[in-house]
C-alpha cells in the first residue's frame, strides 16, 4: 500500500488530481502537525499502483497545495478482496 499524507488545504483540487491521474483511493481527514504547528491533514491510501504513479500524484498535490513537502509512505500489506 502507498500512502500520501498532506495538508487539507484544497480537497476539491486534490480530488481533481486523483481523477485526472485515474487512481482509486481511500481518503480520510486527520489532524497532524508540521514543524510543531497543528494543521488539518488528509490521508490518501492507494493499492495496486506502482510507486512511480503515486509519486507523480504526490508531486502534483505538493505543487497544488504549495507545500514544502508531502509525506509518501510505502507500507507492506497483503490485500484480499472477499
Amino acid at each position: 500500500m502507498l500512502r500520501i499524507v498532506t495538508e487539507n488545504k484544497y480537497p476539491a483540487r486534490i480530488k481533481e488530481i486523483l481523477r485526472r491521474e485515474n487512481v482509486d483511493f481511500t481518503m480520510y481527514a486527520a489532524t497532524g502537525s508540521w514543524k510543531g504547528v497543528e494543521e488539518p491533514s488528509l490521508v490518501l491510501e492507494f493499492e495496486g499502483y506502482g510507486p512511480e504513479k503515486i509519486l507523480a500524484v504526490a508531486l502534483a498535490i505538493k505543487y497544488e497545495n504549495k507545500q514544502e513537502s508531502v509525506m509518501l509512505q510505502t507500507i507492506p500489506v497483503e490485500t484480499r478482496f472477499i
